[in-house]
Parts: C-alpha cells; sequence; structure tokens
C-alpha cells in the first residue's frame, strides 16, 4: 500500500540545492540569495547552545562553528539537498521542520522522518564523505544554520563532540528499525494505530482517553505510513463508526486506549511501557469526508 503521490516539481527558482564550496583564502561558502553571513546574531549561538549536538559543549567550540556558518533561510517545499547530493555540509535546524523522504519508482512518496528545531540535519554527513540517502524538503519557512565541510575536521578532534554523534546516529538507527519493521511487517491498521500511539505519554494513556493531533493533511499522514490516501481515509472512518475515534478537525480522540494498542499488535512490554516520541507533521490542502484535509499534491 503506497502513497500515490507524485514528487514534487523542482526548479531552480523555487528551490536551492544546499551545496557549500569551500574556496581557498574564504572565511565562507558559497552563499545563496537567502543567506544570511556572518557576524552571527547571538540567536544562532544560543540555538547550537540548546541544540542536541552541542549542548553543554565548550563556548570555544561553538565560537569556531559559528565563525565558519552559514544560515539558509528556506521557504515552503524548498529542498535543502536532494538523494544523491553530496554530504557537503551538515545543518542545525533553528526554526522549523524538515521531512526527510525518498520516491519510489513510479512516485511513491514515503516520509522517513522529521528534522524538528534543534535537530541535526544529516548527522552522518560529520563521518564519512558520502551521497545523501534521502530528500530533504521543507514545509512552512525554515531557518537552518549549515556548517561547511571544511569546518568537519577540527570538530572531528573533539571525543565530546564525536560521542554525541554516534549517540544520535544509534538513535537515528533504532528508529529506522522500529519504521522498517512497522511498513514490513504490519497491515495498516497496525501501522496507523501505533503511530498514533507513539504521540501519547504514558500518563495520558493511563488515563484511557487521549487527544491525539494528526497532520493537516492526509497526504503527510499516509507517507508516513505507507499507504494510499483513499485507504487511510477508508481506515479512519471505520474506526471512527466502531466509536473508537472521533474526529475534529485535525485531532483525533482516541475513546479507549487500550482497544487501540490490540489494534496496534503490540507486546506486553511495549504495551506497558512509556510511549514513544513523535514528530508532528505539517502540510495543506482541503477537506476530507473524516473532517480533516486532504490534497492531491504530495506533502
Amino acid at each position: 500500500m503506497n502513497a500515490r503521490a507524485t514528487p514534487p516539481d523542482v526548479d531552480a527558482a523555487s528551490c536551492f540545492e544546499a551545496t557549500l564550496e569551500a574556496t581557498a583564502g574564504d572565511d565562507f561558502a558559497s552563499v545563496e540569495p537567502g543567506d544570511v553571513l556572518a557576524p552571527p546574531p547571538s540567536a544562532h549561538a544560543s540555538a547550537l547552545r540548546e541544540s542536541a549536538l552541542f549542548r553543554g559543549l565548550s563556548e570555544a567550540l561553538i565560537d569556531r562553528v559559528l565563525a565558519h556558518s552559514v544560515e539558509r533561510r528556506m521557504r515552503e517545499r524548498d529542498i535543502l539537498f536532494f538523494k544523491g547530493d553530496p554530504s557537503d555540509h551538515v545543518g542545525v535546524v533553528l526554526d522549523g521542520t524538515l521531512y526527510k523522504i525518498l520516491y519510489g519508482p513510479k512516485g511513491q512518496e514515503l516520509i522517513l522522518d522529521a528534522i524538528e528545531t534543534g535537530e541535526l540535519t544529516d548527522e552522518m554527513a560529520l563521518v564519512e564523505n558520502r551521497p545523501r540517502s534521502v530528500t530533504a524538503i521543507a514545509y512552512g519557512p525554515v531557518r537552518v544554520l549549515s556548517i561547511p565541510r571544511r569546518c568537519f575536521l577540527t570538530l572531528r578532534e573533539e571525543p565530546a563532540l564525536m560521542q554525541r554523534v554516534h549517540a544520535l546516529m544509534y538513535d537515528r538507527l533504532r528508529k529506522s528499525i522500529d519504521a522498517m519493521e512497522i511498513m514490513c511487517l504490519h497491515r495498516l491498521e497496525s501501522r496507523l494505530a501505533r503511530h498514533l500511539l507513539s504521540t501519547i505519554d504514558a500518563e495520558t494513556a493511563a488515563r484511557g482517553v487521549a487527544d491525539v493531533a494528526l497532520p493537516p493533511t492526509q497526504s503527510i499522514l499516509a507517507a508516513m505510513v505507507n499507504a494510499s490516501r483513499p485507504k487511510l481515509n477508508a481506515q479512519l472512518q471505520k474506526w471512527q463508526r466502531t466509536g473508537l475515534i472521533s474526529c475534529a478537525g485535525n485531532t483525533v480522540r482516541i475513546h479507549d486506549v487500550d482497544a487501540l494498542r490490540g489494534k496496534a499488535c503490540l507486546g506486553k512490554a511495549e504495551r506497558t511501557g512509556a510511549a514513544r516520541e513523535a514528530s508532528s507533521w505539517r502540510g495543506y490542502g482541503d477537506v476530507s469526508p473524516v473532517g480533516y484535509r486532504s490534497d492531491s499534491r504530495s506533502p
């Protein structure tokens, strides 16, 4: 069950490829029209101090990174990098959300992950110089602080920083394995139930009733759970008819969390454990039969 969305139209006027080219004798990478150069604002330093990678590290290291960084300002549907692009920079999201997306040979779209404020765009770029494995696209305004490759060698000399990089990579790997299990081994009902449950913390789940914010469009949710929009909509309506959920706008109220766990085919340990963190998804479109927006374009 694949989302038959068409890959986004990409042209030089509507998006840019975030490639930073080192030039001898120049402190900065090549600059795009939307880039903001040093001296970096204090907000950049604050963002790095609060980011998953640089939190708690020395001010000297943060200052060194800022001295060679460029802020990239992206509009909705701008591309930060394409699958196959060189890993010539790593970015820290200052504000907004990027999506990691793969496209199938027939236009199928699969959203692998969201990169939120304070997170790295691609941890692997700090470790190895290989082409990007996914496409990163913005939905809504996004600001990214880009760190060029020529800065990587000095960063890799910092043991504390590299330990943090490896920890982040292991976390991404764990999430990828979890996603692979769900996508490949579970039917749509189970995949959708697991997604909804992943947004609920243990305290909320214990009350038995929970409200979950869905993505604003079914296109995004369908790409997340590897389903077509019609089949996703049919599943939501089925649950609504049986009273398991009710929908209001893009919010779903789960009336029986334990029953939804049964739909998710969760084992005993997972039933009693704390729910995983989830990403928030954004999009746009028209109103669908279950009361939340759908569109004919890819998210």
